[in-house]
């Protein structure tokens, strides 16, 4: 069996091309910086709940799988709350 070796028609310099150098690197003061999209409220209608329970906690999202806006930006600010104290064990531990 013979290995037949292709020989590429394109020079290496055409194939590959370099990215072009960023002339402004340093971000403007006061223009906004890129954000990931903010993702919107659902817009649902309230579950029924039992008796001595309210909207707009995170276990009522969870266990009753509530998806109004109140419960929503509950777990959402839950969930960011959580993420920034894991940020600041990290740095703690890195120093």
């Amino acid at each position: 069996m013979e290995v037949k070796f292709v020989t590429p028609t394109k020079p290496d310099a055409v194939r590959v091309q370099k990215r072009a150098e960023k002339i402004n690197t340093t971000p403007v003061v006061g223009t906004p910086t890129r954000k990931s999209p903010v993702r919107p409220l659902s817009g649902k209608p309230p579950v029924d709940l039992p008796e001595g329970q309210e909207h707009g906690q995170p276990k009522i999202y969870w266990h009753h799988k509530c998806r109004c806006d109140a419960c929503t930006l509950a777990v959402r600010a839950y969930n960011r709350a959580l993420l920034e104290k894991k940020k600041a064990l990290e740095e703690e531990n890195r120093k």
